[in-house]
């Protein structure tokens, strides 16, 4: 442990070194050194080469009474030596998320790679990093997540997404201030994305995922709202970004459902051969790299897809479920073989612009009735 006293300032580098190599847990270790390191004024948490076991993610860095508070983390920094060096790993029968933070704030955590091991075969699976029931002020940073267990249901996944943030139904504060940048996720069933449950008055402010690569998913990034999260019209205040970001080999790109102010673009998709991994959502979005299915407001712009496998669809507008409004979809570069550049589903919609797209390789660039 490194302190040093500066003024009236106590800073304080807690390192975990030893015990990296073996199999025994470490969730006492870890749970000692946030402790200490939250006593100091700029608390850091290091973790050296090799592998730290959790058996269950850390009660440190949830909020056991999300109900009535946020725990404030007084930016802590989890850190590791590099994502090709560092690893935690999660290994249990049932399963979990491997860092589950649950009502907290003012958080970094960089610098390492997650995995996850399931030895038995319960009907839940494990997340890489988790984000529950509005944390806030939160940095996710060259964060290397791979091989997460998942089971495939009749029209999702449980479990295996890369960094997922899931507003929940108990939090007092909106989600808001959340970064996810330099993250790279391979070989798991969904890259990174957003699920918000329907709390009035705690729609997510700023979400912001930057320059993330995503390899070998089914889903590579999405956005998902609750039916009853939000009214047709503008939130003011959430503001989700999905830019700079990179898919290789991904089955899709992106799904957009029922979410307002989303913004995505500079994203690029590159596509040769899909994962082996199943895709639960074939049936009803058949071969579609980009599906807006409702929403308002939102922007999909100066992106990049390409694929060398037949598509019915590079983007896909409208749903059964919500209206799809005042949505744009500019400066799009689309190639490969596909029905459609651009197709339409069921479902309300009005305002759509799509314009100065460049299109190769279509039957049809875009479907009449858009």
């Amino acid at each position: 442990m490194s302190m040093c006293l500066l003024g009236q300032l106590f800073f304080c580098v807690v390192e975990i070194t030893s015990g990296l190599d073996d199999l025994a847990p470490d969730d006492l270790v870890l749970d000692a050194a946030i402790s200490t390191a939250l006593a100091s004024d700029d608390p850091v948490v290091s973790i050296g080469q090799g592998t730290l076991v959790l058996s269950i993610y850390p009660a440190a860095l949830r909020e056991t009474d999300p109900v009535r508070k946020n725990r404030d983390l007084q930016n802590l920094r989890i850190t590791g030596s590099g994502s090709g060096t560092t690893i935690i790993r999660g290994v249990s029968e049932l399963g979990f998320d491997v860092l589950q933070l649950n009502a907290v704030s003012n958080l970094t955590i960089d610098s390492l790679a997650i995995e996850s091991i399931k030895t038995g075969t319960s009907s839940t699976g494990c997340n890489g990093i988790s984000l529950t029931n509005g944390c806030r002020n939160i940095v996710i940073r060259d964060v290397h997540v791979r091989s997460l267990p998942y089971v495939l249901l009749a029209d999702r996944f449980d479990g295996g997404k890369g960094v997922t943030i899931q507003t929940g139904l108990y939090g007092v504060e909106p989600t808001d201030g959340i970064v996810v940048d330099r993250c790279r996720v391979s070989d798991c069933a969904v890259g990174l994305g957003l699920d918000v449950a329907p709390v009035p008055g705690l729609v997510p402010g700023t979400v912001l995922f930057t320059n993330n690569t995503v390899e070998r998913s089914c889903l590579a990034f999405y956005s998902s709202f609750a039916e009853t999260s939000v009214g047709l019209g503008y939130v003011p205040g959430c503001d989700i970004q999905y830019t700079g970001n990179l898919a290789f080999d991904c089955k899709r790109t992106a799904f957009v459902t029922r979410t307002p102010n989303l913004t995505f673009q500079y994203n690029s998709s590159m596509t040769t051969q899909y994962p082996s991994i199943p895709d639960p959502y074939q049936d009803q979005y058949p071969d579609m790299q980009i599906v807006v299915a409702g929403g308002v407001g939102c922007t999909v712009s100066y992106n990049s897809l390409t694929c060398s496998l037949p598509q019915n669809a590079f983007i896909a507008i409208g749903s059964a479920n919500a209206a799809t409004v005042g949505c744009s979809f500019l400066e799009n570069t689309l190639s490969g073989p596909a029905n459609y550049g651009f197709d339409r589903l069921p479902g309300v919609m009005f305002r759509t612009h799509i314009r100065d797209n460049a299109i190769e390789g279509c039957a049809v660039d875009v479907d009449p009735r858009l």
